[in-house]
């Protein structure tokens, strides 16, 4: 054996410094960044999907009572208008 066998290679953030610290720092904060990203991306999508959910219901509703008023008024207008000729 000779005598460059009982070295112990160096690590690579020993071989560069600062510079691969730097670097793995950059690494996991653009992981979380990517995460946090998603992650607000999904609850958008969430609130969003169900305040659509709201806004439909919401219209539903409007849409029985337009159609409940129309038809009430249509039967007052019958009734007073039987009335007149009566």
């Amino acid at each position: 054996m000779s005598g460059s066998a009982w070295i112990i290679p160096a690590r690579p953030s020993q071989e560069k410094g600062h510079l691969a610290c730097i670097g793995v720092w950059l690494e996991s904060l653009m992981l979380r960044t990517r995460t946090l990203s998603t992650i607000m991306l999904l609850v958008i999508l969430g609130v969003s999907a169900s305040g659509c959910e709201a806004i439909g219901g919401i219209f539903k509703a409007g849409a029985w009572v337009g159609a409940l008023g129309v038809i009430l008024v249509v039967v007052l207008l019958v009734v007073v208008v039987g009335k007149m000729r009566g």
